[in-house]
């Protein structure tokens, strides 16, 4: 889940449904300050605005007005392989 006015995508567990209130678990920064404040005309946008997983659950694609797109690992935006391995993050 992207967060308005921020660059970062926050990662949300389910647990045993989706109702109720939760915090995230994990929040990725997605993108750099520099692109970040380019699009910060106001404290509601900068943000990422789309976010899409492949077919495979591998790579995460990221875009928003001031980055066309941007593709990561998914492990390294929820912190683990299929494996349950948690990795180091990748660069961003």
């Amino acid at each position: 889940m992207a967060d308005a006015g921020s660059p970062a995508v926050h990662v949300y567990e389910r647990g045993d449904g989706w109702t109720g209130r939760r915090g995230p678990v994990r929040s990725v920064g997605v993108l750099d300050e520099e692109i970040f404040l380019r699009g910060r005309a106001s404290v509601e946008e900068g943000d990422p605005k789309g976010l899409d997983i492949d077919r495979s659950n591998s790579v995460v694609a990221v875009t928003c007005e001031e980055q066309a797109l941007a593709f990561y690992p998914l492990a390294s935006i929820v912190g683990r392989t299929r494996s349950g391995i948690e990795p180091g993050l990748a660069r961003l």
